[in-house]
């Protein structure tokens, strides 16, 4: 079967086997009219959207999140979730649901992610099956359960916080730019990375740039320098904040 040979929704019939592992539920394809939307509604298994083409948006939880073309967004059972197709260019999807043991691995999984394009032709080839349809169904399961957890496993948003601003203080950062940029909630992010480091995104932002404007001036560069090398809009301000750490204004730190 083709993308282009199915109406507006095509449903295929899934015999639930009860794996124990994965085993899927629904399967399904559909060409959303402009501003179409499903919820907010609370799903009893895990589903995945793949956004073949257009855009949208999902929310769930933890926050509102953009979605577009080859990407995916996960719900998983048990959350409230609500998902509206573009006006201007609403997106075409196939979903597949599932259960099983293994499927509680992507709690840990992000809530949209980038997935390779053969899953597109997978998913039609198996709505295109006779039989076993399940048992292929699941090794598409399995394959996807490998590539999230593994990527999750090396993904740390607090070391990427850190490392960013570690990179990038000389110039302006805001939060809700770090928290967009890992496709997370502010708030989420904001309370996690306090949870995890005691201190929040800006005091961890203000503590390195002042560490570093410590080394500048010790290097023998001026106020204005200074400040300007560590992201501070004036030097009045760099001041203020200089003193307020270290007790005594930047010039007496100068070489």
């Amino acid at each position: 079967m083709l993308l282009s040979e199915f109406g507006d929704q095509l449903q295929i019939a899934v015999e639930n086997k009860h794996y124990g592992d994965l085993s899927p539920l629904s399967l399904g394809f559909e060409t959303c009219k402009p501003g179409k939307f499903f919820g907010p509604a609370i799903r009893e298994y895990y589903l995945i959207h793949f956004i073949y083409k257009g855009n949208g948006v999902f929310e769930n939880p933890r926050g509102c999140f953009p979605v577009s073309q080859g990407q995916a967004f996960l719900i998983r059972p048990g959350e409230t979730c609500k998902y509206t197709a573009d006006v201007k260019d609403p997106w075409v999807y196939g979903w597949l649901g599932f259960e099983g043991q293994l499927a509680k691995r992507f709690d840990s999984a992000p809530d949209v992610f980038t997935f390779e394009p053969r899953i597109v032709d997978q998913l039609l080839y198996a709505a295109d099956m006779k039989s076993g349809t399940e048992e292929y169904l699941t090794g598409i399961l399995f394959m996807l359960t490998s590539r999230l957890t593994a990527a999750e496993e090396k993904r740390n948003p607090i070391k990427q916080v850190t490392d960013f601003i570690d990179a990038n203080f000389m110039h302006d950062i805001k939060v809700e730019n770090i928290a967009d940029m890992l496709h997370l909630n502010r708030k989420y992010l904001v309370r996690i990375f306090r949870r995890k480091t005691g201190l929040s995104i800006k005091e961890y932002l203000t503590d390195k740039r002042l560490r570093e404007a410590k080394k500048f001036l010790s290097e023998g560069f001026g106020v204005s320098e200074t400040a300007a090398m560590t992201g501070y809009g004036d030097s009045f301000n760099f001041s203020k904040a200089f003193k307020k750490k270290y007790g005594d204004p930047p010039k007496k730190y100068i070489k």
